[in-house]
């Protein structure tokens, strides 16, 4: 038989291997990572201290947030990130923490700015964020105990799941999303909720410079409450962008508009290995996200971050 013969008979088995070889070392990859713990399975319940950076954070296991930074050693550590690098020479920035939650930003943005204003309306996580700025001696945050709307009050809150602290909203229609696939129903109750243009103002509250807005569903009617704070101190806002539930945005077109003129929008990009870095990428909002993204807004008259 000759050589090439053999090579036409031998071709099929050699690209069958190829391709085997290559379905082997993929399920291996998404083994490992499974293995490295890029979900681990924590017991439902146990209490745990660690560090955060150069502070002390307490949680459990079992809940979402808290499962992230027992991983990863923060929640959102690219975001975090991106927040550095915005403050970075900057003496005298207030920081706007909307959706605070157990203060994970607060804790990360109050050595680095001059004052933190964290605004957190659903008392169990509130206790905890109270808890953290205590245990940690912060005397440069403020916590504010209400939520941010388009008008004063008082509305429906519909509290988290056990498994999740952090999807808890004003916002009925993204509960009812979580709900259906978690099974479970939660007690909703009345919390207060304020215009965020007057409440800042009777607050006394000045400029912002950066603001993290994450209330769930409910941050384009939060931005309509800021109108007037968004004009006069035109801060960078890193916010996740809803575009599922009634309240959120349905165009790129209505995402501009709720801002002041002159604002820039981008898209955070990062994989899976830099929840662990904290590396991230920048690119353009060219169009709006099939489910939730976080984003930065910039203003024009604002420095631009180039990563």
């Amino acid at each position: 038989m000759s050589n090439s013969m053999v090579r036409k008979r031998l071709l099929p088995w050699i690209l069958l291997s190829m391709v085997s070889c290559v379905i082997i070392l993929a399920q291996g990859r998404i083994i490992g990572q499974h293995e490295r713990g890029l979900f681990p399975r924590y017991p439902k319940s146990f209490r745990f201290e660690m560090p955060y950076f150069g502070f002390v954070y307490t949680g459990e296991s079992g809940n979402w947030i808290d499962d992230r930074v027992l991983q990863f050693g923060a929640f959102e550590k690219p975001e975090l990130f991106l927040l550095r690098e915005i403050v970075a020479d900057q003496r005298g920035f207030i920081f706007l923490d909307v959706g605070a939650n157990t203060g994970l930003y607060t804790l990360f943005m109050a050595p680095l700015v001059e004052r933190v204003h964290a605004v957190e309306p659903f008392p169990p996580v509130l206790q905890k964020l109270r808890a953290h700025i205590e245990k940690n001696h912060l005397k440069n945050v403020d916590v504010h105990p209400v939520g941010f709307g388009n008008q004063k009050g008082s509305l429906p809150f519909h509290a988290p799941p056990q498994a999740n602290h952090g999807v808890g909203s004003f916002s009925s229609d993204f509960a009812d999303g979580w709900r259906a696939s978690d099974g479970q129903q939660f007690l909703d109750g009345q919390l207060p909720l304020e215009i965020g243009d007057q409440y800042l103002e009777e607050h006394s509250v000045g400029q912002i410079d950066v603001m993290k807005l994450d209330i769930e569903g409910y941050e384009k009617l939060a931005l309509q409450g800021l109108k007037q704070t968004l004009l006069k101190s035109r801060p960078y806002i890193l916010m996740e962008l809803n575009t599922l539930n009634v309240e959120g945005f349905y165009s790129l077109e209505e995402l501009e508009a709720t801002f002041p003129p002159n604002y820039r929008f981008f898209a955070i990009k990062y994989n899976l290995e830099d929840l662990d870095t904290g590396h991230y990428e920048l690119e353009p909002l060219m169009r709006l996200p099939s489910r939730q993204i976080n984003i930065l807004a910039v203003p024009h008259d604002r420095r631009a971050i180039a990563k």
